[in-house]
């Protein structure tokens, strides 16, 4: 997987990607899962460990699909 091989320049998501709920137009990160997001695809990018505890793991499922769809 070319996302695990070199750390990208992190991008700010401000709006939920494409990738995440594909397919049922129901499925809408919430504005605080989308800003987790962000926060753990920045930490990623510096190379810092970090874990995020959200109540469905919503955001650190977007942020796993980030790094496939990178």
């Amino acid at each position: 997987m070319q996302a695990l091989r070199y750390r990208p320049k992190f991008v700010y998501q401000s709006e939920q990607p494409q990738y995440v709920g594909a397919g049922s137009p129901e499925l809408k990160l919430r504005d605080y899962q989308l800003e987790g997001t962000n926060w753990l695809a920045h930490a990623w990018c510096l190379c810092h460990s970090v874990i995020l505890a959200d109540e469905m793991g919503l955001g650190t499922h977007s942020f796993i699909f980030s790094l496939v769809h990178s």
